[in-house]
């Protein structure tokens, strides 16, 4: 049996903050970082924002034969309810057009053993959408047209190269910002496709737009509420994960 499992993640801001700032490697065009998890070894790739980006590095993981793919990363709100840092561990999985149902004994092994350590999470219907959604008024309008409660960018890709490989998939996001929350645009235009940061551009939209620098504070403090409660998840999946391939 192999011993190794995959994991995609979206923002290389997200990858460095849970995995390290070193030992990546790029192997095809994605980043790439093996980590041991005792004696299971878990191969990360950053994808990039987007679900097309998401499925194509997923499909690079699969190559290696994991044994299931785990999708982490951040999420925005869709239901009041949700603060920053809340998990979401999504029944399923929806592209507005088609759902992915996520129900497996993989799904019932990870949520027990992640339950047992005292972390609560939400369940529900994940979103993934093709743009951000920015706007209070635009997450009330997914919400109403999906029910799903939470929403990102690429876990549907992720889910259907797993589906079309079968190969077990499993998601958990953390909630960044809350329904009420605005994201402004000109902030989140600044990420290219890689997920990388345009310096020139961030610069040039904070000068001009001083007034962004309080959303800008408020998005870095939900960013590392997520990212600690990502923290927990990979701890617990560190500490049990060979014993729970293994059995």
């Amino acid at each position: 049996m192999s011993n190794l499992v995959g994991i995609t993640i979206a923002l290389p801001q997200e990858a460095r903050a849970l995995f390290g700032i070193l030992g990546w490697s790029r192997s095809d065009k994605f980043p790439t970082k093996v980590e041991r998890f005792q004696d299971v070894l878990a191969m990360v790739a950053i994808s990039g924002q987007g679900a097309s980006r998401a499925q194509e590095a997923t499909r690079f993981l699969l190559k290696s034969n994991p044994v299931f793919v785990i999708n982490m990363g951040v999420s925005g709100a869709l239901v009041k309810g949700l603060q920053s840092g809340d998990l979401v561990v999504p029944d399923a999985i929806t592209d507005t057009e088609k759902t992915i149902n996520l129900e497996s004994p993989l799904k019932k092994t990870l949520d027990s053993m992640i339950h047992s350590m005292g972390i609560r999470f939400n369940r529900g219907l994940l979103v993934t959408s093709r743009t951000t959604v920015n706007s209070p008024q635009d997450k009330k309008r997914l919400h109403e047209k999906t029910s799903a409660v939470a929403v990102d960018m690429e876990a549907f890709g992720v889910a259907r190269a797993c589906q079309a490989a079968r190969v077990p998939f499993y998601a958990v996001k953390a909630v960044t910002d809350d329904s009420s929350q605005a994201i402004p645009a000109a902030i989140t235009n600044c990420l290219g496709e890689t997920g990388h940061i345009s310096f020139s551009r961030f610069t040039v939209t904070i000068l001009t737009r001083p007034w962004l620098i309080s959303s800008l504070i408020e998005m870095q403090r939900s960013f590392k509420a997520a990212i600690l409660s990502l923290e927990q998840v990979k701890a617990i999946l560190s500490a049990n994960l060979t014993r729970q391939i293994m059995s």
